[in-house]
């Protein structure tokens, strides 16, 4: 979906209605990692986003997985004060263990 509309992030005018189409694509991301990795995982957005993920294969969702968790991260530390971001982080990173887990059974 990203790939198709990525040219609205170049366009003054589409700049918002491509924001609005990653915060879906990251809450649908979201959704099936929770569902594959049996754990509720927040949408990532806009601490991190999935936008550039391209890569398949069965370790494909858990590198993604991985990397919105070190973006969540990243974010934390530099926001010392946030809980949520922290939760965050941790529970992509859970979510992307057992992602690898599964792949690996």
């Amino acid at each position: 979906m990203l790939r198709e509309h990525a040219f609205l992030r170049y366009v003054p005018s589409g700049a918002a209605e491509y924001e609005e189409k990653v915060r879906t694509a990251c809450g649908m991301f979201a959704s099936a990692v929770s569902r594959a990795a049996g754990a509720p995982v927040p949408n990532p957005y806009p601490a991190a986003t999935i936008d550039g993920l391209g890569a398949t294969g069965p370790d494909a969702g858990g590198r993604a997985a991985r990397r919105v968790a070190a973006a969540l991260a990243k974010a934390s530390a530099a926001n010392p004060g946030s809980d949520r971001l922290r939760r965050a982080a941790d529970a992509w990173r859970r979510a992307s263990e057992a992602l690898y887990a599964a792949s690996r059974a």
